[in-house]
């Protein structure tokens, strides 16, 4: 695994894991929010429904038509009404015919109305049924007792979950895409520091001792880049002190040398003489493979190449 797909991870997984804990609590949030918003929404439409009732200056005709006008709006809840006589207009909603409700109104004044000539309603009751929920109200009039049901879907209210949950998903995405771009480009800046210190190394190894890793990037690359460096010439200072050894030693050796032979040679001719120029001679080659190989390229810090190219080009001319 390479280091800009660490970084990635690394980014992209602590984002991811940060969005989780803020999101799971704000998941919640929304379902309650929009539990809330759809039982105040189903109690407003109950409510103006009731508000209409409450008056009491209406045919059965006028409140069905009333009813329907208000059930093929599109963004209204189905509404159901029960009469005193027990049978309802408007939306089939059985559910919204509960004996018990009557008991909520015992406390009202059936004969009392407000300046406005309405009659007095109780505040709107949440009653959990099949597929959703009703938000009921009653209003008793002198005919007897009226209730008011506004049904609202779970499936109303999941769709709006369902919104803004998207709209949260794509917000985490975002977040998350906007992380992978930044942990890219900076593993990018950091890969690139690195890999011109790598290049710099590869020019050392070669032999290329005049290379040099720029002083930038983050505070460790720099270190690392200044170490480099300090290594290089540290490298140069040592080949340099090599070179005079072996320049110090071959002129300590070749001296001495050069005296024996005048020695051997003023010698009067005789097979010991022979013999010992040829032993000084073999001395000599030997002497002169050791300081050779002591003079080698790899030991002055360059390995021998050759450019072919040039070679075979500078052959063709000759």
């Amino acid at each position: 695994m390479t280091l800009r797909t660490r970084v990635l991870l690394l980014a992209v997984g602590s984002a991811a894991a940060v969005l989780v804990l803020f999101c799971v609590p704000v998941a919640l949030l929304i379902h309650q929010s929009a539990d809330e918003g759809s039982r105040t929404r189903a109690a407003e439409v109950a409510q103006g429904a009731a508000d209409y009732v409450s008056t009491g200056s209406y045919s059965r005709e006028e409140l069905a038509a009333y009813v329907d006008r208000i059930n093929q709006r599109d963004d209204s809840l189905p509404v159901t009404v029960v009469l005193e006589d027990r049978t309802s207009v408007g939306a089939d909603q059985p559910q919204c015919a509960d004996p018990d409700s009557d008991g909520d109104v015992e406390a009202l004044d059936h004969d009392g109305r407000d300046g406005g000539d309405f009659a007095p309603t109780t505040t709107p009751q949440y009653v959990d049924v099949k597929d959703g929920r009703l938000a009921r109200i009653t209003s008793s009039l002198s005919g007897g007792v009226v209730t008011v049901c506004a049904f609202l879907s779970d499936s109303a209210v999941r769709t709006v979950v369902v919104e803004r949950l998207a709209l949260l998903t794509a917000a985490a995405v975002a977040v998350l895409a906007a992380v992978g771009g930044l942990a890219l480009l900076e593993s990018g800046r950091l890969i690139r520091h690195l890999s011109a210190a790598a290049t710099t190394a590869d020019y050392l190894a070669d032999g290329d001792l005049a290379s040099r890793v720029e002083d930038q990037g983050p505070p460790e690359v720099r270190r690392l880049g200044a170490a480099l460096n300090r290594l290089a010439g540290r490298i140069e200072e040592l080949l340099r002190h090599e070179r005079e050894t072996v320049a110090d030693l071959s002129h300590r050796l070749r001296t001495p040398l050069a005296a024996v032979r005048l020695d051997v040679e003023a010698l009067p001719d005789s097979e010991a003489k022979a013999e010992l120029e040829e032993r000084l001679a073999v001395f000599e080659r030997t002497l002169t493979s050791v300081i050779a190989a002591a003079r080698r390229p790899q030991r002055e810090g360059a390995i021998a190449r050759s450019a072919v190219a040039s070679v075979v080009q500078e052959r063709v001319e000759y």
